[in-house]
C-alpha cells in the first residue's frame, strides 16, 4: 500500500457542488452503498454474527486478552459497524469475522463447541448462497455480458460511447472506447450528461450533448419487465417525476424512448446493432 501511495500519490476527488444533489440522488440508486439491517448482515456474515459477543468473551484468558486478541476484535467490530452504515464493507466484515474465528478455534478447548460454531458457519453460509441464487433468478439482468459483448464488436470506429450509467463500464471494457458515463462518483457529470441526453424532448439538444462529449456511438438499453426503464432511471437522477403507462406525459418524445422504439430519428442517428435489450446507433453530424 505505501508503493503504490509513493507511485500513484493520494487522490480524493470531491465532486462541485453543481453536482451534490445529483451525486445524491444517484447514490440512493446504489446497494452497495445503502445501511445494512439486521436480516442483511445475518446472511452476509452468516449466523455466526449472533455468536460474536460469545466469541470475543471465550477468547479472553485469565490474564485478560493478548494483542492479537484485541487486534482481531477490533478490527471485526470496526468493520462490522462499517457495514451497518454501508453494505460495501460487508466483504471486509465478513473477512475480519473468519480471522476472529479461526482464533476462536485455536482458544476453544473442547471440540464440541467448535463443531456447533462450525455448523452454524456452514448452515448460515448455504442459506446465504441459497438467497442470493434465489434473488437473481428472479431478477431480469441489468447488465448482460453476452449482449455487450456483441454490441461492442458492432464498434467499428473510434469515438466515445453514450450510453446508460450501469452499462457503460462494461462497454468501456469489451470496446476500449472512450464512455461519457461512468460507475462511480468521479463520472458524476457524465452520468448527469447522460441523463440529460436521454431525457431530452429536443434533438438539439441532444445532439449539442453529443457534440460537447465527442460521441459517436449511442447505445440504449429496455427490458420489458420494466415500464419505461431507461427513462425512469434518468429522470430520477435529475430530480424530475418518473414516467409509467399511466402517467406518460411527454415520455414517448423524449430521446432515450424514440432511440429504444427506433421511430423520428434524424439523418445524423444509424442504426448498427440489435439485441434483446441493446441497442447500437452511430452518431455522424454530416449526416453520412
Amino acid at each position: 500500500m505505501l508503493v503504490a501511495l509513493i507511485l500513484e500519490g493520494w487522490h480524493i476527488y470531491y465532486p462541485p457542488a453543481q453536482y451534490h444533489e445529483v451525486l445524491l440522488r444517484w447514490l440512493a440508486t446504489i446497494a452497495e452503498v445503502q445501511s445494512v439491517n439486521f436480516a442483511g448482515m445475518m446472511q452476509g456474515m452468516t449466523l455466526l454474527v449472533l455468536l460474536l459477543p460469545l466469541i470475543i468473551w471465550k477468547l479472553r484468558a485469565p490474564e485478560g486478552f493478548n494483542k492479537t486478541d484485541v487486534l482481531v476484535i477490533l478490527l471485526t467490530v470496526l468493520l462490522t459497524v462499517l457495514a451497518v452504515v454501508q453494505r460495501r464493507w460487508l466483504y471486509y466484515a465478513s473477512l475480519a469475522e473468519l480471522m476472529l474465528l479461526a482464533r476462536y478455534f485455536q482458544a476453544a478447548p473442547t471440540r464440541w463447541p467448535r463443531l456447533v460454531v462450525l455448523g452454524l458457519c456452514l448452515a448460515g453460509m448455504a442459506d446465504a448462497d441459497e438467497n442470493e441464487f434465489e434473488s437473481h433468478a428472479h431478477l431480469p439482468p441489468n447488465q448482460p455480458s453476452p449482449q455487450l459483448v456483441q454490441i461492442s464488436q458492432s464498434i467499428s470506429g473510434v469515438g466515445g460511447i453514450m450510453a446508460p450509467w450501469w452499462i457503460s463500464p462494461g462497454l468501456l471494457y469489451f470496446s476500449g472506447q472512450p464512455i461519457v458515463s461512468g460507475s462511480s462518483h468521479c463520472g458524476i457529470s457524465g452520468i448527469e450528461a447522460s441523463a440529460k441526453f436521454f431525457t431530452a424532448t429536443s434533438w438539439a439538444d441532444a445532439e449539442l450533448i453529443l457534440q460537447q462529449r465527442k460521441v459517436r456511438w449511442i447505445v440504449v438499453w429496455d427490458d420489458p419487465a420494466y415500464e419505461y426503464p431507461l427513462l425512469r432511471t434518468s429522470l430520477g437522477m435529475l430530480g424530475l417525476p418518473e414516467v409509467s403507462e399511466d402517467a406518460k406525459g411527454n415520455a414517448d418524445t423524449m430521446v432515450g424512448q424514440l432511440l429504444i422504439t427506433d421511430h423520428y430519428l434524424p439523418t445524423a442517428i444509424h442504426l448498427r446493432a440489435v439485441t434483446p435489450n441493446l441497442k447500437l446507433y452511430e452518431f455522424t453530424p454530416e449526416g453520412g
